[in-house]
């Protein structure tokens, strides 16, 4: 496959086409990865793939895995993209609904899996990349737009820029959608962009809707013997929680590493972030805090192998505000 692909970048020529670029990603995939053998995750991904091509976009141009997500693209003319346009949207909702269902009567998925998505939509003109007819790859602003939108389509939901052309859209799909304008890093930094999400779906965090400013990373570390989270458990209580310092600029941006060492210095640590099973970000007033689910967090410290004299140790990473200068 390597040296197919070499042998294609040798011929490959660039030609401009028009697309709407589409970016899927699986939401919750991190941790079901966790509780999952790699086997079982690969059949799924795979079953996910093969469905949402086959059901849903079986016209697409083209087609590429981005990890827990996929890229796929469509061609479009001044004469076919109203209806390319309107396709692609009733096929992205029909698949937002449906997504938690794909693996259904599969015998090769037999244990629960993630059941919601997030679906990024942009179009516009693109770099296309083949070779012998045959397209190795696309690139471009509207890819990387798709990508920023398909960010936003939290917890779930369609976000599309006002660009893709929402008036060529059926009356009845447009009133699935509400309107925002928002900042988005390395597209809209300066003036925001509107945009348009899935009602009653997605939810825009309020740090979108203003000014991006180069953050201030904050790292905090807090250490606590296992046998104490234990008693804490054993005690009755369902939360662990940890107060931070200052205000983050993006609740989804808290990076967490969790474990411990052994005496000969050997590392075990899970990372985590606020959209993993078992850990939520809280704030009452001013006072912020990563709360961790008792069950969720003792489970993975015991399957790395943590003993009653283990010093667990937490490390959170967070943007607060600007850089001081």
């Amino acid at each position: 496959m390597i040296s197919e692909l070499r042998k294609k970048l040798e011929t490959a020529v660039g030609t401009t086409e028009h697309i709407i670029a589409l970016i899927l990603d699986i939401r919750g995939f991190t941790p079901f990865c966790k509780e999952e053998e790699s086997l079982n995750v690969a059949n799924f991904i795979k079953r996910v793939y093969i469905r949402t091509i086959d059901d849903y976009f079986p016209k697409a141009s083209f087609y590429k895995p981005t990890g827990d997500g996929l890229l796929i693209v469509m061609s479009y003319t001044q004469q076919s993209l109203k209806d390319t346009l309107e396709t692609t949207i009733k096929k992205s909702l029909s698949l937002l609904q449906d997504f938690g269902k794909l693996c259904e009567g599969d015998e090769m998925v037999y244990f629960a899996t993630p059941n919601k998505v997030g679906i990024g939509i942009s179009r516009g003109a693109a770099c296309c990349i083949s070779s012998g007819g045959t397209v190795v790859d696309y690139s471009g602003r509207v890819i990387n737009l798709a990508s920023r939108l398909n960010d936003l389509a939290r917890p779930c939901g369609v976000v599309f820029d006002s660009g893709l052309g929402i008036s060529l859209l059926p009356k009845e799909i447009q009133e699935l959608f509400v309107s925002e304008n928002v900042y988005i890093r390395g597209v809209a930094e300066d003036k925001p962009i509107a945009i348009y999400y899935t009602k009653g779906l997605t939810i825009i965090p309020p740090s979108r809707k203003e000014p991006l400013i180069e953050p201030r990373w904050i790292t905090l570390t807090e250490t606590v013997k296992y046998a104490k989270l234990m008693k804490n458990q054993l005690s009755g209580a369902i939360l662990h929680s940890f107060p931070l310092k200052e205000k983050p600029l993006d609740e989804n941006q808290i990076y967490i590493e969790v474990g411990f060492k052994e005496i000969d210095g050997t590392r075990h640590w899970y990372e985590y972030n606020v959209t993993d099973k078992g850990v939520t970000y809280l704030q009452r007033g001013t006072r912020y805090y990563v709360k961790f689910t008792f069950s969720e967090l003792l489970k993975d410290l015991g399957k790395l192998g943590a003993k009653k004299d283990s010093i667990i140790t937490f490390d959170f990473s967070y943007p607060t505000s600007e850089k001081s200068a």
